[in-house]
C-alpha cells in the first residue's frame, strides 16, 4: 500500500518538474543578468 502511494507521489512530482522546466524554457528565462557573460569581462 505504501509503495503505491510513494509511486503516485513520485509520478506527480516528476510531472510537475517537467512542466516547470517546459514553462521556464518557453518563457525565455535566462541568466539573471541582462548582459550575460559580458559582465565577466569588465
Amino acid at each position: 500500500m505504501k509503495f503505491i502511494v510513494l509511486l503516485r507521489v513520485t509520478l506527480v512530482m516528476t510531472f510537475v518538474v517537467i512542466m516547470l522546466g517546459a514553462y521556464t524554457r518557453l518563457a525565455d528565462a535566462g541568466l539573471g543578468c541582462l548582459i550575460g557573460p559580458v559582465a565577466m569581462d569588465i
